[in-house]
């Protein structure tokens, strides 16, 4: 399914930022797993810095809020407001 032309290049840059988050989730599994009872939160930012990751998750974030404000004003659900209340 494509989506509307005023959405595609949003549609785009959440496709794109999202194949980033996904690309890099073995990374950072990878350094979790090895930090053994390490802090983890430090593990985990380590790698998300040096990956570039936090760009990514924002950049998921302002495309989907942008879809979302799409789909609201239509009517329709409000997906990305909903995952973040959780």
């Amino acid at each position: 399914m494509k989506p509307p032309a005023s959405l595609a290049a949003a549609h785009a840059h959440f496709l794109e930022a999202l194949t980033r988050v996904v690309d890099g989730k073995s990374e950072l599994l990878a350094a979790l797993a090895a930090a053994k009872g390490g802090d983890l939160d430090a593990v985990m930012n380590d790698v998300l810095v040096q990956s570039g990751l936090p760009d990514a998750f924002g950049a998921v974030t302002v495309a989907c809020q942008a879809l979302e404000d799409f789909s609201f004003a239509r009517g329709g659900p409000r997906p990305c407001s909903a995952a973040s209340d959780r």
